[in-house]
This record gives C-alpha cells, sequence and structure tokens, in this order.
C-alpha cells in the first residue's frame, strides 16, 4: 500500500490545482462577456484592476473629489 500512497497523493493534489485553475478560467472567461454597463455600476474597488476608469475613480475618491460617469 505504501508505495502506491505517493503517486496516488500526487495525482490527487495536480487534480485540485488543475480544478482551481478551470474555475478561475471559468470565471474570467464569464466576466469578458459581461456588458460594461453594469459593471460600471459597481464600486471602484469590486472592478477589474486594469479598468482605466475605476483607476480615475479611486484617485478622485481619494482626493475628496465626485466623479460623474461620461457614458
Amino acid at each position: 500500500v505504501v508505495p502506491r500512497a505517493v503517486p496516488i497523493v500526487e495525482a490527487m493534489a495536480a487534480l485540485v490545482i488543475i480544478d482551481a485553475v478551470l474555475a478561475q478560467d471559468g470565471r474570467v472567461a464569464s466576466s469578458a462577456q459581461l456588458p460594461p454597463g453594469p459593471v460600471r455600476a459597481l464600486p471602484p474597488s469590486m472592478r477589474r484592476a486594469d479598468d482605466p476608469q475605476a483607476e480615475a475613480e479611486k484617485a478622485a475618491h481619494q482626493a475628496g473629489e465626485k466623479v460623474v460617469d461620461a457614458q
């Protein structure tokens, strides 16, 4: 039993890791299909880090200014 335990544990760990990778890929693919309107309604802290408008709103919020959406 002991000689077979290491490959079994390695295989189970690989399955857990690939499951997490596929779940994350699914979330990324789903979010790419969302229209920008509902995403713009989210607070800047919940938007993607590479969203330039979210970055501008965060900076304005920290400076105490109010940002009006141009769209």
